[in-house]
Formats: C-alpha cells, structure tokens, sequence
C-alpha cells in the first residue's frame, strides 16, 4: 500500500508572515504614494488637455 502522505514545506514563523505582509503594504503603499503625486501634477498642469479629454479623472479612467 502507498503512503498518500505528501511532504510539509519548512513554515516560517508567524511573526516572519507579519513581517512580509506588512512589508509588502509598505511597497504598496510607497507606489500609490507615489502614483497619486504624479496624478496630482497631471492635473495642475492640464496635461489632460493635450488628449483632448475634459479631466484628469477621465485620463486616469482609461486603462493603458
């Protein structure tokens, strides 16, 4: 008879998941940080107009 018992991977501890996951949300968040900042300049210089398009809203609504 087989054994149907499959290996258990080495875990981490709890607190090493904490560390990553919250290390992860820090990158993220640094990303839309960074986002929004470069969204805000769009908007003060009316770079949606060079698109033809009515806001920043709309320009930022398209996916590329």
């Amino acid at each position: 008879m087989q054994s149907t018992a499959t290996a258990v991977p080495d875990l981490v501890s709890v607190e090493e998941l904490d560390r990553k996951i919250f290390s992860c949300a820090a990158r993220i968040d640094a990303v839309i940080y960074e986002m929004l900042v470069l969204i805000r300049e769009f908007d003060l210089r009316g770079c949606y107009l060079k698109y033809g398009l009515a806001s920043t809203a709309e320009s930022v609504s398209y996916t590329h």
